[in-house]
């Protein structure tokens, strides 16, 4: 038996005083590899070398690109094989802060820094393509030529607009006239690198009215901006019902630092919710912000990454990865709607950007404002606790009130056999279309049914390369895989007892419950909201402006539709199969499922004067979540969670972490997860369970096992594994994925 705390500490003492110390300065440099540690490369007598900055390295045979970490006198490699830096003439140097924040959020995520700094890298490429504008000019000098009556309307229209761009002239003539006049000298072609078109934010052009809560929140972040110029690291929960108007307040907390010439951040978690939060943006300041997100041009992304870093843009609205933009002068960091998971990326590299957003703020020394109407319980217990502080909105904005909840037991409720409305819910929809008033109706399943099933044997039809049952989608008539994408048509035959034509679908989805509203109410317009329909950002703003006119009667969403909208004219929710997910032993089941049900809840009378009524469908009514949704009592269902949490020391009390070992021959990861699981280490505080075959078990062709380590919280759990994944050599045809804080446990 090993016991870890001795062994580790014995190793990094040995280390420490065998670290060679130089009369020269090392760079430690961050290169974009998927290694966890820095190169060292010598600093020579005339470069000048600073922590952040951009600079070549030779590894091998080329040169790749880097950033300078840090700079020290040791190195634990030969000086005879240390080789030099190359800093070009034009090198960019980004801000220390920024670098700290790279360098700690890969220490504790246990993520190569070279993974997290490779996206910034490819802008300061030589190689990369760049923007640039054409403009076209007059050039007074004597004609050589008659000119003819198209090449002087474009000499009369550059005399009268002076430098123009080249796209603006093409209206004006044709291509082959602007070369002509090129080629005589007669106009001249001007090439300049392209520039983003963001104007500057007026923090005074809409000065909205606030409710009293609202200006309470206000003025707790202005007195601290205001009395100490510079606040420091300081994290605020906004907390406020649904409907009470945290996206004014931010908004309004933002421009206090905008004013300053400070530059914000404001996270959103899906790219749905870009667009929205922008327009508000624009309605508050006059002018759109940038946004930033995967369906962002690799154009426009240069134009606003070049902003950012010479402080020209002075908001981002953004998904998870603009965390990682380097700011030249940033003061305020916003999360909305801080609970949602989607925050937390799964594949790749493995991270929480709320969390990893307030190690940001910590190491830029700057406020961040963490905003939500069902906080996570980390951010509950942290405001409880007064490590943030609170800013509460308990009243909705305008004089609307929150929704009646009302609970439907289905089992005294059944609709009629292969439907899934109640009669109670579809009468209730009935009345709101006759009021004029527009419903939601959620269910958090996409497609027409999850399951396919052989009414012969019984068989159910599961993905060729993961361990999970196949989607039917009735739009697309193909079967598919949520986990891998894998599409494919529903087989003739039955792979199991060749029976023909016996397959049917079971469980409703959002295009199931769509037929069966399109029969109920065929004189209403009826349109699914869910990731499936919508291939861009542009799409969905179509179909939410058609909702925000009252055009669409009945809305059919999955939980897309559950944050940050606001429809002025519905008043009636309606929430299909709302047990689903409260089982599955998740440690926040409960959690997810009071979240995302309070927040479907939360759409219905948003407008003064229109009364919200929201249905709950349960087969158990009397569980915890539902009775705290119908009660109104979200803090104690709160506290009773951290209570159960406590007493188990899971989080926030204690620390999870989670490996997840996959490989293609299922023999060859069990065999190696059972010698992985026989090395773990000993330690007082820390326990190991598993290994055991993951929830998932095959996932894209690949086996997959997993160990779930827990500790105390203020333990070292990234040191535990490094040791213990330092005992072991790992076949190269076997991946060790590490998940610090998991929040899925698949």
């Amino acid at each position: 038996m090993r016991y870890y705390n001795d062994i580790f500490h014995k190793v990094q003492s040995f280390k420490m005083q065998n670290t060679e110390k130089l009369p020269i300065l090392i760079a430690k440099v961050i290169v974009p590899v998927p290694v966890m540690v820095f190169y060292d490369y010598k600093i020579t007598d005339n470069q000048m070398a600073f922590i952040g900055q951009i600079v070549k390295i030779p590894i091998g045979k080329r040169l790749e690109m880097g950033i300078i970490a840090d700079i020290s006198n040791k190195t634990d490699c030969p000086l005879n094989k240390l080789k030099s830096l190359i800093i070009p003439d034009d090198s960019a140097c980004l801000p220390k802060p920024y670098m700290d924040f790279i360098v700690r959020m890969s220490a504790y995520n246990m993520i190569p820094a070279g993974d997290i700094i490779k996206p910034i890298l490819r802008f300061y490429d030589d190689k990369a393509p760049k923007s640039n504008d054409i403009f076209y000019e007059y050039v007074d000098k004597p004609l050589l030529s008659k000119l003819t009556p198209k090449r002087q309307i474009l000499i009369d229209y550059l005399k009268k607009h002076g430098k123009t761009k080249g796209e603006d002239l093409k209206s004006v003539t044709s291509p082959a006239v602007i070369a002509g006049l090129c080629e005589q000298g007669i106009i001249q072609k001007i090439i300049c690198p392209q520039t983003h078109s963001y104007k500057k934010p007026n923090t005074e052009f809409l000065k909205p009215k606030f409710g009293h809560d609202q200006i309470t929140a206000i003025k707790s972040v202005r007195d601290a901006y205001d009395n100490i110029n510079d606040t420091g690291f300081k994290p605020y929960l906004l907390d406020g019902i649904t409907g009470s108007g945290k996206t004014e307040v931010f908004l309004e907390i933002a421009g206090l630092f905008l004013k300053q010439s400070k530059q914000v951040l404001i996270l959103v978690p899906e790219i749905g919710l870009t667009q929205q939060t922008a327009m508000r943006f624009e309605k508050r300041f006059g002018t759109m912000p940038a946004l930033w997100h995967s369906g962002t041009t690799d154009k426009d992304k240069r134009l606003i990454y070049n902003g950012i870093t010479d402080g020209s843009i002075s908001c981002v609205i953004a998904a998870r990865s603009g965390l990682f933009l380097p700011f030249k002068n940033i003061g305020l960091i916003i999360i909305d709607e801080e609970h949602d998971t989607s925050y937390k990326q799964e594949e790749g590299i493995r991270y929480n950007a709320r969390d990893m957003a307030v190690m940001r703020a910590k190491c830029e020394n700057i406020s961040i404002i963490l905003a939500s109407a069902t906080p996570s319980l980390e951010s509950y217990v942290n405001a409880e606790m007064e490590r943030y502080e609170k800013l509460i909105l308990r009243e909705r904005f305008g004089g609307a009130i929150l929704p009646d909840i009302k609970l439907v037991n289905m089992q005294n409720n059944m609709p009629e056999s292969g439907k899934w409305i109640s009669p109670i819910l579809r009468d209730a929809v009935n009345d709101t279309a006759n009021r004029g008033e527009q419903s939601l109706l959620f269910i958090n399943r996409r497609g027409y049914a999850p399951l396919m099933l052989c009414r012969g044997c019984g068989y159910r039809i599961q993905c060729p390369h993961c361990s999970v049952w196949v989607v039917y989608h009735h739009k697309s008539y193909h079967l598919k895989c949520h986990q891998c994408g894998q599409s494919s048509p529903i087989p003739k035959q039955c792979p199991s007892c060749g029976a023909a034509d016996k397959f049917t679908p079971c469980g409703p989805g959002v295009e199931r419950l769509y037929e069966e509203v399109t029969a109920l109410f065929p004189h209403l317009r009826c349109e699914i909201l869910s990731s499936d329909y919508f291939d861009n950002p542009d799409a969905l703003d179509k179909i939410l402006t058609q909702i925000h006119a009252g055009h669409i009667h009945i809305l059919i969403g999955t939980q897309m539709i559950a944050k940050g909208h606001d429809f002025p004219h519905l008043t009636t929710v309606g929430i299909i199969d709302a047990d689903l997910g409260l089982n599955g032993g998740d440690l926040r089941a409960g959690e997810r499922s009071f979240q995302l049900l309070e927040q479907v809840s939360g759409r219905a009378g948003r407008t003064a004067g229109k009364h919200g009524t929201v249905y709950i469908q349960s087969y158990n009514p009397q569980h915890p979540v539902m009775q705290a949704l119908v009660n109104k009592d979200r803090d104690s269902f709160l506290d009773t969670e951290a209570q159960i949490r406590l007493d188990m020391m899971h989080p926030p009390f204690g620390r999870l972490a989670s490996l997840i070992i996959s490989g293609e021959d299922n023999k060859q990861v069990f065999d190696f997860v059972q010698i992985l699981g026989k090395q773990h280490p000993f330690a007082e505080g820390i326990t190991v369970y598993g290994p055991a075959a993951a929830a998932i078990s095959v996932l894209r062709g690949r086996y997959r096992y997993r160990f779930l380590i827990k500790s105390g919280k203020n333990y070292n759990i990234q040191d535990f594994i490094k040791y213990w994944l330092s005992q072991v050599k790992i076949p190269h045809n076997i991946r060790v994925h590490i998940d610090i804080d998991p929040i899925s446990f698949l």
